[in-house]
């Protein structure tokens, strides 16, 4: 029996520091190596599109707090319900973008988010950023609720290329 077969190893390795009360600064270096790669064809959740191992630097900002707002700007990780990190792979979904939660309202959470480029697995070429959508940004809006137990509640508009994306 011929079994084809890819083994890798992948590394997270992630620094914050705050620089002052409001103000962090956060980087994070994402790798993955092949160990045993019998496999000719891509491994999209393991390797690069040209079946090797690679890194890169998915996370560089700068996060700015005060009260109940952040605004985070550079390459960071976004989890929404269609634009996330996927950390299903070996290297997780990364984001050049510049986004701003707000938690004034108890129990509620507003999103905004401006995406130019993104990396990894979901991505055209997963060793390294690209634009997300034709050199446009990708402009969102998510609210969720959780005021009630056991349930949450979230609204996210997307303003993908030619359409507007609705998830409720």
């Amino acid at each position: 029996i011929n079994h084809d077969v890819t083994n890798a190893i992948g590394l997270t390795y992630k620094y914050e520091q705050n620089i002052t009360t409001n103000i962090e600064f956060g980087t994070a270096l994402y790798s993955t190596y092949a160990i045993n790669n019998q496999n000719e064809a891509t491994q999209f959740t393991f390797l690069d599109t040209n079946n090797k191992g690679y890194s890169t630097l998915g996370e560089l900002y700068i996060n700015y707090s005060i009260d109940t707002t952040s605004v985070k700007i550079g390459r960071q990780a976004l989890d929404t319900p269609h634009l996330d990190t996927d950390d299903i792979a070996m290297v997780s979904n990364s984001f050049e973008a510049i986004s701003i939660v707000d938690k004034s309202f108890k129990d509620t959470t507003i999103t905004l988010a401006s995406v130019n480029k993104w990396s990894g697995v979901d991505s055209p070429e997963v060793s390294k950023f690209t634009n997300i959508q034709n050199n446009k940004p990708l402009n969102m809006i998510g609210i969720e609720y959780e005021g009630f137990n056991d349930i949450a509640l979230s609204v996210w508009e997307y303003d993908l290329e030619d359409t507007n994306y609705h998830y409720v």
